[in-house]
């Protein structure tokens, strides 16, 4: 047998051969002669015995034919393969196991490998808390009712613990307002609650009648079955009203209802006339002033009047067939008189022995009681008034503010005959001043007299207090250490024309100087006039004396070596504004070092402006090298990659206490917990893997990464570095790629020596999209039929969809119809649920094509929506006249 045919066999027999050397770590192999042999069985288990039969023929023709050292087969695809790589025509695929141990990573695991290599658990201790096992669909949420424990999710469908199964109904109450009629709430197909259809509440106006919300009754205008008459007398046809319920339930007056040809109305019923309508009963009518006549019955039973009655002698007279009191009288007790008790008298006035009166001291004036005394409309006598700038006083319209004395206006705050009242008189040596008497020359200021030259609360009139800090001075508020001088208020320390008392004027070239004139540019010192700019004892100011090693710079001492610039000792090698000399200043971010202007942060060696803190030949200090293999740190000579910590070199890339820079001290270690510094950054070292970080998980699960390698973590956990570059001492760096051995684009990477765009696999030389190439759909070469489309890397029937990554048809599917996802409800006895035309319906039992659009199981009306005009597409749906129905639609 050739080595050709060798080859051959084995790829018949769904096993391969690879070289020692190959980077993949084959499961399930054998070695011989420098070639590992694998086996991967592709059965299900009833077919274990043939694949072992198959296996123990392919490993003698791997030992005695393929694996003579002479053949060597390379699979294209497997050298990316971390663990497990299988041959599928030519073409390696990776796979995560091959046999259920290889899916086992803890002892206590029971987890398997499915049929198409994939590990899934094998028990509910393989899932996370909360979850559990269901076969090949792996770790879900529920596999029965029990698993729900949560009172709103107590069903389980689909692997989801869920409400309400889809399409179950149940009775609601509306909210807003009192209940009146159930409505009815679907069950959608995520499994919740849809919102309540059908119900209706009422609101607090309303109320509920026969299942609908109506206006709730204004206040009754009569009693039920109560009657009243629309006519009078015995007019004829008597017409009359009935009190009913309307449409509402709510009582109302009736439409007019006429009574019998010869019928009247009488307290609301239909009265058949027998006699004359001379008058009605219990009328009455007046004879003359003083008497009145009552409608009574005749012998007969007719009305007639009676015979006259007296209105008496209380002087009442007859007013409409009534005896009543004259306009303004009350009738008390029979008698006609002004007043009964206090509430028929108005005004102000009181009964009293059945007479209206005022109070005492008042008068009756147009229609109320008033005070003639004080009464601007009455003032006194009746309706005589007092114009706008008058008062009325005692009887007198006076000028507001004054008296009536003796018959005679006078003003009580001035007159010092009457003083503040009629008859005080105040004494020779005094004043009258609002109205009190007080020594001339003071005013009365709030009950007090005071004297508005020397009060400061009162100063020159009542109330103007002086502000603080001011005194009163001859009538004028002034400032502390202020005279009032002809008017105006001076310090007699400083004015030249009252200097140190008023009247006093210094001579030309002198000024004013606490009271005392002096030559322009001196100060009064002690009585003295001294020059303050060079005295060295009042040096600027008085008795400040500059000292041993001062003098006094234009008023200023400073000390010895500093200069006067623009009233400020400076010092002309450190000063940023006159570095050198007065005024010079240094630009902006430039400080003054020894009298030379340097950049901030800068000094000045031998004239040179140097930054003491970077500059190797003058580290720290003017003149300091740092050595070959050295650089300076923040003024410290430190090795290369180091940096200078608090006098201290050391590598913020490593260092825990100054990780990434100074001062930055990873968290203490707790436990399996280890901080430690990674690549400048604080991270969790992974446990006995000190070199490695701890991205997720705990001690048992933890996943560690190397963040100076790792393009998925590259200096940090998740930071993925771009799809064209990779990950080299925590730095993604651009990839060569391809014999020219450029690096790919922003947007692209790598992919078999081929620059893609993200999504895109280089298959033969071309970049494709696996999740819609037709000819590469899913993996290279994998072409869809014509009656095939690519739907994210799956080949699916032309008008299927993908619904959680399987090809479905939303018209049949009954677990997705008419969208992802929405599952008919379960079947009950013979209502079988069924998907058609993309809707969740019940079919015909023994007649799965039919839908049952009427009846039960013996008299089911069973139609197909996909051809009848009467039911297309749905039940009772009916196309137009001149229309068909062509796959369930109407056209």
């Amino acid at each position: 047998m050739t080595s050709t045919h060798s080859q051959s066999m084995l790829k018949n027999r769904t096993f391969q051969c690879f070289p020692v050397n190959t980077k993949s770590v084959l499961a399930n192999k054998v070695s011989t002669k420098g070639v590992h042999c694998m086996m991967t069985f592709q059965h299900p288990p009833r077919n274990r015995m043939k694949s072992l039969a198959t296996f123990c023929a392919g490993l003698f023709l791997c030992i005695f034919m393929s694996c003579s050292g002479e053949i060597s087969l390379n699979i294209p695809g497997c050298e990316k393969c971390p663990t497990r790589c299988l041959d599928e025509n030519g073409r390696g695929t990776c796979v995560v196991c091959l046999v259920d141990k290889d899916c086992r990573s803890v002892a206590d695991s029971t987890k398997i490998c499915t049929p198409d290599n994939k590990c899934v658990c094998g028990s509910d201790k393989d899932c996370p808390q909360g979850q559990h096992c269901d076969g090949n669909k792996g770790c879900v949420d529920c596999t029965s009712n029990e698993h729900c424990t949560e009172k709103d999710r107590s069903i389980c469908v689909e692997n989801f613990c869920v409400a309400c199964r889809s399409g179950d109904e149940r009775a609601c109450a509306g909210e807003g307002g009192a209940p009146c009629r159930q409505g009815t709430q679907t069950c959608r197909g995520n499994g919740t609650w849809g919102s309540c259809q059908g119900a209706v509440v009422c609101h607090s106006n309303e109320k509920c009648v026969e299942d609908k919300c109506v206006n709730a009754c204004p206040e009754a205008p009569c009693t039920l079955d109560e009657a009243k008459c629309a006519t009078t007398g015995k007019e004829m046809p008597g017409k009359r009203r009935l009190c009913v319920k309307n449409a509402q339930g709510c009582l109302e007056w009736s439409e007019l209802q006429t009574c019998g040809e010869k019928e009247f109305c009488a307290k609301g019923v239909c009265t058949p006339f027998q006699c004359s309508p001379v008058c009605q009963i219990d009328d009455k009518r007046c004879e003359g002033n003083d008497a009145f006549s009552t409608c009574t019955k005749d012998q007969d039973g007719c009305p007639q009047w009676s015979t006259t009655h007296s209105c008496g002698t209380g002087g009442k007279v007859c007013t409409n067939g009534d005896c009543l009191c004259p306009t303004g009288k009350k009738d008390c007790g029979g008698t006609c008189l002004e007043c009964c008790s206090q509430n028929d008298c108005t005004g102000g006035q009181t009964c009293e022995k059945n007479v209206c009166v005022c109070p005492q001291g008042q008068d009756f004036c147009d229609g109320k009681c008033v005070d003639l005394q004080k009464d601007k409309d009455h003032c006194g006598a009746c309706l005589k008034k007092c114009n706008s700038v008058e008062e009325c006083n005692s009887g007198l319209c006076c000028p507001k503010g004054q008296l009536n004395c003796g018959g005679t206006c006078i003003a009580p705050d001035s007159d010092a005959k009457h003083c503040g009242g009629c008859g005080k008189t105040c004494a020779s040596e005094q004043i009258c001043s609002v109205g009190i008497c007080c020594p001339k020359g003071q005013l009365n200021c709030g009950g007090t007299c005071i004297d508005p030259k020397t009060d400061s609360r009162n100063c020159g009139i009542c109330g103007k207090a002086c502000p603080s800090g001011q005194f009163c001075n001859g009538g004028l508020c002034c400032a502390n250490g202020q005279n009032n001088c002809g008017g105006t208020c001076t310090d007699l320390k400083s004015d030249r024309a009252n200097c140190g008392q008023c009247g006093t004027t210094c001579a030309s070239g002198q000024f004013c100087s606490k009271g005392l004139c002096c030559a322009n540019g001196q100060i009064n010192c002690g009585g003295k006039c001294i020059d303050p700019t060079s005295d060295n004892a009042n040096c600027g100011v008085c008795r400040k004396s500059c000292g041993a090693n001062g003098r006094c710079l234009s008023g200023i001492c400073c000390a010895t070596g500093q200069v006067n610039c623009g009233g400020k000792c400076i010092n002309l090698k450190t000063s940023s504004q006159n570095c050198g000399k007065c005024g010079a200043a240094c630009p902006t971010g430039e400080a003054c070092s020894d009298g030379m202007c340097c950049p901030s942060g800068q000094t000045s060696c031998s004239g040179v402006c140097k930054d003491l803190k970077t500059d190797n030949t003058n580290c720290g200090k003017c003149g300091t090298v740092c050595t070959s293999g050295q650089f300076c740190s923040q003024g410290l000579c430190c090795p290369t990659g180091q940096i200078n910590c608090g006098g201290t070199c050391i590598d913020p890339r490593k260092n825990r206490s100054h990780c990434g820079r100074c001062g930055n001290r990873c968290s203490p270690t707790s436990g399996t917990a280890q901080s430690a510094c990674f690549a400048g950054k604080c991270m969790i070292r992974c446990y006995f893997k000190n070199h490695l970080v701890r991205c997720s998980g705990g001690l048992t699960t933890e996943q560690c990464k190397d963040v100076y390698t790792d393009s998925n973590h590259c200096g940090a956990c998740r930071n993925k570095c771009p799809s064209n570059r990779t990950c080299t001492d925590a730095t993604c760096v651009l990839v060569p790629c391809g014999p020219t051995k450029q690096p790919c684009a922003n947007g692209e990477y790598c992919s078999n020596d081929l620059c893609c765009k993200v999504g895109f696999t280089n298959c033969g030389g071309k970049c494709v999209d696996f999740k819609n190439d037709p000819k590469n759909c899913g993996k290279c070469g994998q072409v869809c039929t014509s009656s095939q489309t690519c739907l994210s890397g799956n080949c699916c029937n032309n008008g299927e969809v993908l619904c959680g990554g399987k090809c479905v048809n939303l018209r049949t599917n009954r677990k997705n119809c008419g969208r992802c996802g929405n599952s008919c409800s379960p079947t009950s006895g013979t209502a079988q649920s069924a998907c058609f035309a993309g809707k969740c319906m019940i079919r015909c039992y023994f007649k799965n094509h039919l839908v049952r659009c009427s009846g039960g199981l013996t008299t089911e009306k069973c139609r197909n929506i996909y051809t009848d005009v009467n039911h297309c597409g749905a039940c009772k749906v009916t196309c137009a006249s001149g229309q068909s129905c062509v796959d369930a639609v109407c056209k």
